[in-house]
């Protein structure tokens, strides 16, 4: 079930093989190099997935996190993700839920998704915290 969860949040995230093909790897590496979130994100995702690079989780979430940490949704979905599943980092579902929060607050889908299903499924958490009004389902 925890994969299949996986997978949907993963698939919402990005259409990465656009991104790629369109940017170029060494011109995405630069941006990201720049603090650009997005290419920072990107480029994390191309590491955890391997596409037109050799495949490292460690360095995939090195640069996920950073664009985490700039408040791109995507990147903090996929922090979610990664901690919900204990890919590449150690499995927290605290960890997991604040970071789908966060996602969740910028009205990111896969974000709310990510915080409904962790309350569905009980992983730790009460049901105190964030209401379905404050994530914002439905426009």
């Amino acid at each position: 079930m925890r994969s299949a969860i996986l997978s949907v949040v993963i698939l919402v995230a990005i259409p990465l093989s656009a991104v790629a093909s369109a940017v170029g790897v060494e011109r995405l590496r630069q941006e990201a190099t720049g603090g650009d979130a997005a290419a920072q994100y990107a480029l994390g995702w191309m590491y955890l997935e391997g596409t037109n690079v050799t495949k490292n989780t460690e360095l995939g979430i090195e640069w996920v996190r950073k664009a985490a940490d700039q408040g791109n949704a995507k990147a903090q979905c996929c922090m979610g993700g990664a901690y919900h599943f204990g890919e590449g980092v150690p499995q927290d579902d605290m960890k997991a839920l604040s970071w789908y929060r966060k996602a969740a607050e910028q009205r990111w889908a896969a974000g709310q998704l990510g915080v409904g299903l962790a309350y569905r499924d009980g992983l730790h958490v009460s049901a105190r915290g964030i209401s379905w009004n404050q994530i914002h389902l439905i426009d």
